[in-house]
């Protein structure tokens, strides 16, 4: 059976049961099954999983970018140091001057140094090389969580979704759509399916009301 249709099966099926219930029992099952659909939701996209149990379409490795090192002599009050600095750049801090700023060896810290205090430069490497790592990270990681999932009910219906902003980024990835949320014609997403349900869904559903109605 198709996902729509199933969605009108369900409709009618939890119509037919409510219809025999108190508003409040209603509102309790609702609430229950709002609740339990935006958790199995929530945790199949942090499988990286869309319904039907396919793993979604892999992104492609962020490349970090990375500067060689530098050496130089730096007047560190009376005294003269040399300092070793990876991954360096330079910086402009308001009222304090130009600055070398980068990973210090010997300290283990990302550390700046103003230019006039440098005395004279040792080394410098001003290659710059790009490494991607090993591991793609999980995608949706904020959009899975309860702030932007939300799960709603009332007396007549159970609801599970994004809304606003949070909406608008799920329907690009949910239909495989281009981006144009900001008024660009930006990149062309594959299809990477948020919601929907699938069989053990429907099983959960079932045994969910079935359970209401026997309390």
């Amino acid at each position: 059976m198709s996902e729509p249709n199933l969605f009108f099966e369900l409709d009618a099926m939890l119509g037919q049961v409510l219809a025999q219930l108190s508003p409040a029992s209603r509102r309790r099952l609702t609430r229950t099954l709002a609740a339990g659909l935006r958790k199995r939701q929530s945790s199949r996209i942090g499988k990286q999983q869309a319904p039907d149990g396919t793993d979604y379409p892999t992104r492609k490795k962020r490349a970090n970018a990375t500067q060689g090192g530098i050496r130089f002599l730096w007047h560190n009050g009376g005294s003269t140091e040399i300092r070793e600095l990876k991954n360096w750049r330079t910086t402009r801090a308001a009222g304090d001057g130009r600055k070398i700023t980068g990973f210090d060896v010997d300290k283990g810290a990302v550390r700046s140094f103003r230019k006039e205090d440098i005395e004279h430069y040792l080394s410098i490497d001003v290659r710059r090389t790009e490494k991607r790592s090993k591991k793609a990270d999980a995608m949706f990681r904020k959009l899975r969580t309860s702030r932007y999932l939300l799960a709603r009910s009332n007396d007549n219906e159970a609801t599970v979704g994004f809304t606003g902003q949070a909406g608008a980024i799920a329907r690009i990835h949910q239909f495989g759509l281009r981006d144009n949320i900001h008024g660009q014609h930006g990149a062309k997403y594959p299809l990477r399916a948020l919601l929907g349900l699938n069989d053990d869904d429907v099983q959960w559903i079932s045994d969910t009301i079935d359970s209401h109605l026997k309390a």
